[in-house]
């Protein structure tokens, strides 16, 4: 069977000599590689080199067959052809820490449109909009709305206990909170977010230590997380 829909394109491994192995995020069917023949040795195959780069939003049409390792693509064309992602030094450094968090989290998973759209609307926004260096603090905050562990903003006090994504009084709601400074640093991220036109920027530290912060609160709630190898490059960019 055959579907048509929209993928966003998380990475594109080289295999063998002219094969491609492409793993995406697609509106109609959550995660799916894709294999890719000759996509590196014919001038002349419909399915351009070009289209397939890393954070590319693409139409396609593809196999769509329950319980094979790999689809095929029978057809693709750009569905938003990017500015300044590629040339922007900064934006270029973001994209890859953020695909590289999306891989490892979007393995294996259903589809989810509304997470496909936020997904897809992020990265065209860093494409066109100046660079804001709090991005992926942002998107990582924003993202756990649809991973499933949003902090309650209905909850008060001074700490932020990172098991039950809640703020607190009573530091003996877990094993694992925020003290009041990074709890205040938690809170601006979030009243950045939410707010209106804001303009407000983390300090280099500040930024730092939000990111920081973000990374723990995605190790306690998503078993075995990782941290992205590119972390550090991104860490030595901004600090």
């Amino acid at each position: 069977m055959l579907i048509k829909t929209k993928a966003f394109v998380l990475s594109v491994i080289k295999f063998k000599d002219a094969d491609a192995i492409v793993k995406t995020y697609t509106y109609e069917a959550g995660f799916v590689t894709y294999f890719i023949r000759g996509l590196y040795k014919s001038k002349k195959n419909k399915l351009k080199k070009a289209y397939f780069q890393p954070s590319a939003i693409l139409n396609i049409v593809a196999s769509n067959r329950e319980n094979d390792n790999m689809e095929y693509i029978r057809e693709a064309s750009p569905a938003y052809h990017y500015e300044n992602i590629h040339l922007d030094f900064d934006k270029l450094n973001v994209s890859i820490f953020l695909r590289e968090i999306l891989l490892y989290l979007l393995s294996n998973t259903h589809a989810d449109k509304a997470l496909f759209e936020f997904i897809t609307k992020s990265f065209i926004k860093l494409d066109i909009n100046d660079f804001n260096p709090d991005f992926h603090i942002h998107f990582l905050m924003q993202l756990t709305e649809y991973l499933g562990f949003a902090p309650n903003t209905q909850t008060q006090g001074e700490y932020f206990d990172l098991v039950n994504g809640i703020f607190t009084s009573n530091t003996l709601t877990s094993q694992h909170f925020l003290d009041q400074k990074q709890t205040q640093i938690f809170k601006t991220v979030l009243g950045t977010i939410f707010a209106t036109n804001s303009n407000a920027k983390l300090t280099n530290t500040e930024r730092q230590q939000a990111l920081d912060i973000m990374m723990k609160y995605y190790e306690i709630q998503i078993e075995n997380f990782r941290r992205p190898k590119s972390l550090q490059v991104l860490s030595g960019i901004y600090n």
